[in-house]
């Protein structure tokens, strides 16, 4: 099994990144992965994520943390789910805080709590009530 690492990336190095906490448990339960993340993106990075997508991964994870900036990975959690039925498995959460101080709101809870309902009924996981990258991780490693 190999695990594509999508959902919010860190705009900056001093940015929480999921995947750094994530990879190591990862590493621990022998559960190959790709980063997707990369200094500079460019056509190349692009390209070698849809490889690793299309042709390599088996499971496509979206996590949602509180310093998301940009909405595409909303947009990837759903097409995913759909592209890839019966094919990949599609799963999905969101942590509500991250770093003591940064947090979703009540309605941006709503609002992401409705996209891994939507996902579900299309298909996909959704890995509610997540308390920190671990629990991730110990998902992960069940399936």
């Amino acid at each position: 099994m190999k695990i594509f690492l999508g959902g919010t990336c860190p705009s900056d190095k001093e940015d929480f990144d999921y995947r750094k906490n994530l990879m190591k448990d990862l590493d621990i339960f022998g559960i190959e992965y790709f980063n997707p993340v990369v200094d500079e993106w460019t056509d190349d990075s692009w390209k070698e994520e849809q490889r690793q997508k299309d042709d390599i991964c088996d499971v496509h994870l979206y996590l949602i943390t509180p310093n998301f900036k940009g909405f595409y990975s909303f947009a990837e959690v759903l097409d995913s789910t759909w592209a890839y039925k019966g094919k990949k498995k599609c799963v999905y959460g969101f942590l509500p805080t991250i770093s003591g101080d940064k947090k979703f709101t009540e309605g941006q809870i709503k609002s992401l709590n409705a996209i891994g309902k939507l996902m579900e009924t299309r298909g996909g996981t959704y890995m509610r009530d997540l308390k920190s990258v671990s629990d991730v991780g110990t998902y992960l490693s069940m399936l």
